[in-house]
């Protein structure tokens, strides 16, 4: 007997949720890990759209998430430092 057919994961999908998570605690120090994790997530959701057996939408949706929450709230910090230091 084989075993049951198991959908597979998109490996973008759980790239995005990774980078989204790592994002949080370093958003405010770099803006590599929210875009990479938002480039992830857009890719990995045409991916799954592609190929409708591909799971993994909902862990695309969270990278994304992470990933605009931290960008905002980047450039906003960075933005208040840009402000912040012209005022000097």
């Amino acid at each position: 007997m084989y075993p049951p057919h198991r959908p597979q994961r998109s490996s973008l999908a759980i790239w995005s949720l990774a980078l989204g998570i790592v994002s949080v605690p370093w958003c405010a120090g770099t803006l590599v890990i929210p875009v990479a994790a938002i480039i992830t997530g857009h890719l990995a959701r045409r991916e799954i759209q592609a190929a409708p057996d591909l799971r993994g939408r909902v862990m695309a949706g969270w990278g994304l998430g992470l990933g605009y929450v931290s960008l905002a709230f980047a450039i906003f910090v960075y933005a208040g430092v840009g402000i912040n230091i012209s005022q000097q």
